[in-house]
């Protein structure tokens, strides 16, 4: 078993320059706030030392590239609107909080895929698709607040879902940062 490091002053500070200081937070409301998804036993309940909301791929690699660095555990996290205990940080480390990568970046009608941020808002993503004439079909009771990159995190826990092209409610595309390597970011496509 990998034994982690406490976040300190030094990772924090890298974590600034990194994604802004705005989106470091390490106050105790914060921290009490992702300490987990809606499981409601607290005996499953960690809390985090920081919670950080990268904005782009870059900002991930980046933040991915001090925790290496550092030897410092991260939980990628959607909404946390589910009860499988998969947004909670059982080592502490870093929340890394996917809410502002929320595009829908393109919409192929055609093709019939949209490709999005794994902080997309499902509901957005049903909306869309509504207004193409086509359908997805992922309905979670919490649409309107969860976000798809927690579709995929149950079988992906230990990657961090950057974009994602569905195809008729299929994912066909997925970029994942992958691996020690922080830059290596692996693609998959599926048939």
């Amino acid at each position: 078993m990998t034994n982690y490091n406490p976040v300190t002053e030094e990772v924090l500070e890298e974590l600034r320059k990194a994604v802004g200081a705005e989106h470091v937070k390490n106050d105790a409301e914060t921290l009490e706030r992702y300490k987990t998804d809606e499981e409601p036993d607290a005996h499953y309940h960690h809390l985090p030392e920081v919670v950080v909301a990268p904005g782009s791929t870059e900002e991930v690699a980046a933040v991915m590239k001090i925790a290496n660095k550092y030897l410092v555990p991260v939980t990628p996290r959607s909404a946390g609107t589910s009860v499988s205990c998969g947004a909670i940080p059982v080592f502490g480390g870093i929340v890394l909080l996917m809410e502002r990568m929320n595009k829908i970046i393109k919409l192929d009608a055609d093709a019939m895929y949209m490709e999005v941020e794994a902080g997309a808002l499902t509901s957005d993503i049903q909306a869309k698709a509504n207004e193409a004439g086509l359908l997805y079909a992922g309905d979670p009771c919490s649409a309107d607040s969860c976000m798809i990159g927690g579709h995929f995190t149950g079988s992906l826990v230990r990657h961090v879902i950057e974009s994602i092209a569905f195809h008729a409610g299929i994912c066909l595309h997925m970029q994942v940062l992958a691996g020690r390597d922080p830059h290596h970011i692996a693609e998959a496509e599926f048939k």
